[in-house]
């Protein structure tokens, strides 16, 4: 025991030194985590898979129920990927997401589609089995992640390079396993381009429901490009009935750098229509509750589960009837979103702010100092609704008169 503290002693003062001596070492008191690590076992694949997950901020919280994104090659995309969801889901342009990224055994194995190229057998012998790699995310990693997390039935996923060729695959083989596709730099030269002629072949006729795919590239990418624009070229020709798809072709970007931007702008065209347009031009657009609940209805039809509106939604209307000097009918919405989010500071400040109006004072006191508390265990970079939510809290505290 001695021996193992002295170690540890020895490892904590090079550390010290290493970052300006021991005087200036300072004690890590927490850690700042974007996700967990997990492992699985594949039946199918007879190995270990680790799995490398993000769960939107307040899942600890609520009791919602997500859409899930399958991210390949998580080694290298989870960690700006998970911030871009998160930064999309906290600005509403998109739903929140739980993020399951894959990392590799053999990656040239899982992600390459049946060759009968002899070079290619040669050079890769391990390669063509992305159908075995289909079966099992579709059939085991899937259910397992449904019955742990709290999923909703809308399934996303975004494969790089082999892993967009693979995205392209599994949209051809087996299109109900997900229902958006981001193919990023896909290697659809692989194996004579046998992807392009069975996506020909078979994208016309995908079974109904929504399906969305989207084809990217960049800059010195020749062979992906040729190959994915011979594809984009029958697309064109020959729209898929049950298939919403675009391309983007990023310049200065390369083969490296193109998955950041690809999953920041095919997640916002994916989820397009999410969030009600509150204002334009800078004029309030001043919809009314039969409006907000006709949106969400229609975004539940197109995606094909159940969305309510947004805490940002309802506000928008209650704020809009305070305007009016109808507060009863704003405490009403408010009420409602603190029964729906009570996780979020803004919806308890938003109910004071109503109970002020109505000479409610010792409930509004409640609720700015359930805000007070909310915002401060979220850690919010902004201190503008902190100082607020104190001075009306102070300002309902001090005694009459004073």
């Amino acid at each position: 025991m001695k021996k193992i503290a002295s170690v540890l002693t020895l490892g904590w003062l090079l550390s010290a030194i290493a970052v300006g001596g021991v005087a200036q070492a300072q004690r890590v008191d927490s850690t700042v985590a974007i996700g967990q690590s997990t492992h699985i076992w594949s039946r199918t694949l007879q190995e270990q898979r680790r799995l490398l997950i993000h769960l939107p901020k307040h899942y600890a919280q609520s009791n919602e129920r997500y859409p899930v994104l399958y991210l390949l090659d998580a080694e290298a995309q989870f960690a700006h990927t998970s911030g871009i969801v998160e930064f999309l889901a906290g600005n509403g342009r998109i739903p929140e997401l739980i993020v399951v990224g894959v990392t590799n055994t053999n990656r040239m194995r899982d992600l390459t589609p049946a060759s009968a190229d002899p070079k290619h057998r040669k050079e890769h012998p391990t390669a063509g089995g992305a159908d075995p790699f289909l079966a099992f995310l579709a059939d085991e990693l899937a259910p397992w992640v449904n019955a742990n997390y709290r999923t909703q039935p809308y399934r996303i996923l975004a494969g790089h390079s082999l892993g967009g060729l693979f995205a392209v695959h599994a949209l051809i083989n087996r299109p109900q396993t997900f229902q958006a596709y981001l193919a990023v730099s896909p290697s659809l030269w692989w194996n004579d381009r046998a992807s392009v002629q069975q996506a020909k072949a078979r994208l016309g006729a995908t079974p109904p429901g929504r399906h969305f795919l989207r084809l990217t590239w960049g800059d010195n990418e020749n062979v992906i490009r040729d190959s994915t624009a011979e594809l984009i070229d029958w697309l064109k020709a020959n729209p898929p009935p049950n298939l919403q798809w675009s391309q983007r072709y990023y310049a200065g970007d390369d083969h490296g750098t193109t998955p950041h931007r690809s999953h920041y702008d095919g997640l916002e065209e994916l989820f397009a229509n999410w969030q009600p347009r509150f204002e334009i031009d800078d004029v309030n657009q001043k919809l009314d509750l039969a409006a907000i609940e006709a949106h969400y209805a229609n975004l539940s039809q197109q995606y094909g589960f159940t969305v309510r509106p947004t805490a940002d939604a309802i506000d928008h209307v209650a704020r809009n009837l305070a305007d009016q000097k109808d507060h009863t009918a704003a405490l009403e919405l408010r009420r409602r979103n603190v029964r729906d989010y009570p996780w979020l500071a803004e919806v308890h400040a938003s109910l004071a702010d109503t109970l002020v109006e109505l000479n409610r004072p010792e409930e509004a006191r409640r609720e700015y100092d359930q805000a007070l508390q909310l915002q401060l265990q979220d850690e919010s970079p902004y201190q503008d609704p902190l100082v607020s939510y104190r001075e009306k809290l102070e300002k309902l505290t001090k005694p009459a008169g004073r």
